[in-house]
């Protein structure tokens, strides 16, 4: 099971918004609890292109992890925000690459994929949930995203949801951002390394 805040899942999605015709890749950061489930706390934007991927990944990787040596969080995942409106909801070559890479990180790092015209259209998106197995490979547990509201025994059953039930307020949060352009705000790993100045934590974000 994975659940997420409404904080790290508006910084992700400000992130799609932001680029809508690129897929954008970033890191989860947040805990994994003894039953094995992971809650993502905070979310890092990284890259909305292909250019030099490798190297703004290895970059991202180390400061990231870096970062929260010292924190009681740590990463714990990647998402993927597919562009194209007929993609499906699968991790694609360039996810896999960095998720592999993540794995000698955190061995049990999970992946969220999601698409970014649907994101924009809800505020409880289709999402897909893959989890590690032997060597390289994935397992595609789950698509759909649920609210918190819903009875135990189906919520038991639901690998990814969001730790809060207010789904209304997520609704009205989606329009003002939308509508105020707000996302604009948000800055990627990929743009630091461009200006140096950027905030890819993205701290001041809400």
């Amino acid at each position: 099971m994975a659940l997420i805040t409404s904080d790290a899942y508006f910084k992700l999605l400000a992130h799609a918004c932001k680029y809508p015709f690129d897929t954008c890749l970033g890191l989860l950061v947040g805990q994994r609890g003894a039953d094995g489930s992971v809650t993502v706390q905070d979310v890092v934007p990284v890259l909305h292109s292909q250019h030099q991927l490798a190297m703004v990944m290895h970059a991202a990787l180390a400061q990231v992890d870096m970062h929260y040596q010292d924190s009681p969080v740590s990463l714990v995942g990647l998402y993927q925000v597919h562009d194209r409106v007929d993609a499906k909801l699968q991790m694609d070559a360039v996810a896999r690459k960095i998720a592999a890479r993540l794995r000698q990180h955190n061995p049990h790092a999970v992946a969220l994929v999601f698409d970014s015209q649907n994101l924009q259209r809800t505020s409880e998106p289709a999402a897909a949930l893959f989890t590690p197995q032997e060597k390289d490979e994935w397992m595609h547990m789950y698509n759909g995203l649920i609210p918190m509201n819903l009875a135990p025994i189906t919520r038991s059953q639901t690998p990814l949801q969001f730790t809060d039930s207010d789904e209304g307020s997520r609704g009205q949060r989606l329009s003002k951002m939308l509508e105020s352009r707000s996302y604009e705000q948000i800055h990627d790993f990929e743009e630091f390394l461009a200006d140096g100045t950027s905030d890819y934590l993205n701290a001041r974000f809400a």
